[in-house]
C-alpha cells in the first residue's frame, strides 16, 4: 500500500472519466489502498461549488489552483472542538 498522495491539495484537477473540474480540497486513503480526492468546483452566484470524489488514477492536474496557506485558518479542523477520545490508552 502506498503511503503518500500523488497530488497536493489546492491543485486544480480534472476527472478524466467525466470531465468534472475543481480544486482538490480533501484526500482520503482507504484500507484497500485506494486514494480518493474531493474536488470542489468554482463558486457560482455566491453559492459554494459542487463537490465530487474521484479516484487518484482518474485525475489529471490542469492548473495551480489555490495556495493552501491562503485558505488555511489559524486553527485547523472543523467548526468545533474535537470530541474526547474513546481510546483507553
Amino acid at each position: 500500500m502506498q503511503d503518500t498522495f500523488k497530488y497536493p491539495l489546492g491543485s486544480k484537477a480534472r476527472c478524466i472519466v467525466d470531465g468534472f473540474t475543481g480544486v482538490l480540497v480533501a484526500a482520503t486513503r482507504y484500507l484497500s489502498g485506494c486514494n480518493r480526492y474531493m474536488l470542489q468546483a468554482e463558486s457560482r452566484d455566491g453559492k459554494p461549488g459542487e463537490t465530487y470524489w474521484c479516484d487518484e488514477p482518474q485525475l489529471e492536474i490542469v492548473g495551480p489552483g489555490v495556495k493552501v496557506e491562503n485558505v488555511r485558518g489559524v486553527v485547523s479542523g472543523g467548526d468545533g472542538p474535537s470530541p474526547p477520545s474513546r481510546d483507553p490508552r
